[in-house]
């Protein structure tokens, strides 16, 4: 079967239609395809400056704030996200400029331990739950509806002292979005899980599916700390 990943001749091909291209929203379709490939192909210094030239509306702000996380630069990347969040509802788009708040935006603030930022992005119940339960203010269990809330309240409901055995489960179920609030329930399930003395066994393969990074700044320390809480042998 033939490799689907991007090489540096689809690279060059790309380059040399956006020379010739002179639509501007068949150049802002390339410049979009030209960041992803750079990123595939691990160019990160050159996928931020292919990044840097997108506009600086919701689409392009979002996948320069998504850039930036990739390189590190989190302070940088929580105001392109702020901004693309602006721009969304500006847009029009209010849901889209929601998902960047419940998303990236309350997930870099609760890293930086901003309670009073996660407060403020905070619009459903489940995310205030977790506020006020991180920043030590008296918590309350607390639903809310749609994907992937119902399972961040069930996490939040295990760490007020709820079974957590059928976390795992609810990890396999996941699929493929909101990665960085799976990343979340794997952890913290996994750790609430080690707390209480009951078996890691369920997790194991949870955690070696995971492959690829996190778009935040705990990820490395936690993933490492998982990997030795479980046993993992270490990398030489």
């Amino acid at each position: 079967m033939r490799n689907q990943r991007p090489d540096g001749c689809q690279l060059l091909v790309l380059k040399k239609r956006l020379r010739e291209e002179t639509d501007p929203g068949a150049i802002l379709r390339l410049r979009q395809r030209e960041v992803k490939i750079l990123l595939e192909l691990g160019q990160m210094p050159q996928a931020l400056a292919a990044a840097r030239l997108l506009p600086e509306d919701g689409t392009g702000l979002s996948i320069l704030g998504d850039v930036l996380c990739r390189r590190g630069h989190w302070k940088e990347a929580e105001a392109a996200f702020e901004a693309a969040r602006r721009a969304r509802l500006s847009e029009g788009h209010p849901v889209r400029a929601s998902a960047l708040a419940r998303g990236p935006l309350f997930l870099l603030a609760e890293a930086r331990k901003d309670w009073s930022r996660c407060m403020e992005l905070a619009d459903i119940p489940v995310l205030k739950a977790r506020t006020r339960r991180l920043s030590g203010e008296a918590p309350a269990p607390s639903d809310s509806s749609g994907f992937p809330w119902e399972t961040i309240a069930l996490l939040e409901r295990c760490h007020l002292g709820g079974d957590p055995r059928q976390l795992p489960e609810a990890a396999l179920k996941w699929g493929k979005g909101e990665r960085e609030w799976k990343w979340r329930l794997v952890f913290e399930g996994a750790t609430i899980h080690s707390r209480r003395e009951l078996p890691l066994n369920p997790w194991r393969r949870i955690v070696r599916a995971m492959s690829g990074v996190v778009l935040d700044p705990r990820w490395p320390g936690e993933r490492k700390a998982l990997k030795a809480l479980m046993g993992f042998p270490k990398r030489t």
